[in-house]
C-alpha cells in the first residue's frame, strides 16, 4: 500500500521540473495557510495497463487506483476513486489527465479531475 502526505503550496516535481501550486479553499471560502498539512492518503492500484508504445511519443498507460483520504482539520476523510492515462516520452517527461470521485464519510460525493 503506498502512501502520500500532501501539503498545499508550491513545490517542484524532482522527476519533470514542473513547479505545481494549489490554493485550497475551506467550507467558510477562507484561504488556508500555505504549507499547512492537508491531507494523508493510502491506496493501493486497481489496474494498470499499457496501451500504446510509440517511438517518438513515448509509451502510454492507463491506470485506477482506490485510495482512502484522512483529512486534518477542513479537508474531509474519505473514499477515492478513480483512473487516468499517463504518457512519458523517451525524455521521461509525463502527461497524465484523471478523473476521480471523492465519497465523504457522510456520504456526500463529488468528482474531480487533475492533469499534469
Amino acid at each position: 500500500m503506498e502512501s502520500l502526505t500532501c501539503y498545499d503550496g508550491a513545490g517542484a516535481n524532482s522527476r519533470t521540473g514542473l513547479t505545481t501550486t494549489a490554493i485550497i479553499f475551506g467550507p467558510d471560502k477562507s484561504l488556508q495557510g500555505l504549507g499547512e498539512k492537508l491531507f494523508d492518503e493510502a491506496g493501493r492500484i486497481l489496474g494498470f495497463k499499457i496501451t500504446r508504445v510509440h517511438p517518438v511519443e513515448g509509451t502510454t498507460m492507463e491506470i485506477s487506483i482506490a485510495s482512502e483520504i484522512i483529512g486534518t482539520r477542513r479537508v474531509l476523510n474519505g473514499n477515492n476513486v478513480g483512473s487516468g492515462a499517463i504518457t512519458q516520452s523517451h525524455h521521461e517527461m509525463v502527461e497524465g489527465s484523471y478523473q476521480y470521485a471523492f465519497t465523504t464519510a457522510d456520504r456526500d460525493q463529488f468528482l474531480w479531475w487533475a492533469h499534469e
